[in-house]
């Protein structure tokens, strides 16, 4: 079973709307919880972002006075560090060593660190000596549901568990649709909003306690 369906599983557990039909004995569509799946991964990868860190092989560099330039690396959001490697080969052992870091640029020239524009990494060439081959670097980037780890996911569960309950407030019809399912049919308009501000309170609680200050270079 895909990752994708084995989270709206649990979060139809969590919303009581375990019906099997779409547009039938559910309240909410598959294409409507993977449309809240999505923007809980946004939300929650603002406050608890993913730790990546990634080596790539050192750039051409043309000249002592142009940039090198490199992709910002799959998944990355932003960047904090980048530490320059020599590769060490000792058959049959390979492994690399960190010669130097490189922080962020303050305007030095060639002589300065790296910067980010419109998803390059530009790095000054007079930076690097000559025993560099590697370049490890350091970032975040958003959580993708295959990547979730267990309080990544908790948060994602609670938020669209939360945005569910907001919804069958704001709107009758859903909120009448979702009664259909079994151990629903006695939940009152009153109760309902109770349940939607339980649930948007152990959301707020939960990532309050995720919350990570980001490392900056």
């Amino acid at each position: 079973m895909a990752a994708i369906d084995t989270l709206l599983l649990k979060i139809r557990r969590d919303t009581r709307d375990t019906g099997t039909s779409d547009g039938y004995d559910r309240a909410f569509t598959t294409q409507e919880l993977t449309d809240l799946v999505e923007l809980a991964l946004t939300e929650v990868s603002r406050a608890y972002p993913r730790e990546l860190t990634t080596v790539v092989a050192l750039p051409d560099i043309k000249s002592s006075f142009h940039a090198a330039t490199i992709s910002m690396p799959t998944g990355f959001d932003t960047i904090y560090r980048i530490d320059c490697l020599k590769n060490v080969v000792q058959s049959p052992a390979q492994w690399y060593e960190v010669v130097d870091i490189i922080h962020p640029s303050m305007g030095e020239g060639p002589y300065g660190g790296w910067e980010i524009q419109a998803g390059l990494v530009y790095l000054q060439p007079g930076r690097f000596n000559s025993q560099t081959s590697h370049l490890r670097i350091h970032g975040y980037g958003n959580w993708t549901v295959d990547t979730l780890d267990a309080d990544a996911e908790q948060a994602v569960r609670y938020f669209v568990q939360a945005e569910c309950m907001f919804r069958m407030v704001t709107d009758r019809s859903i909120f009448q649709q979702w009664q259909l399912n079994p151990g629903n049919t006695d939940v009152t308009v009153p109760a309902i909003n109770q349940m939607y501000a339980i649930s948007r309170q152990r959301f707020d609680r939960l990532i309050g306690r995720l919350r990570k200050i980001k490392k900056v270079g």
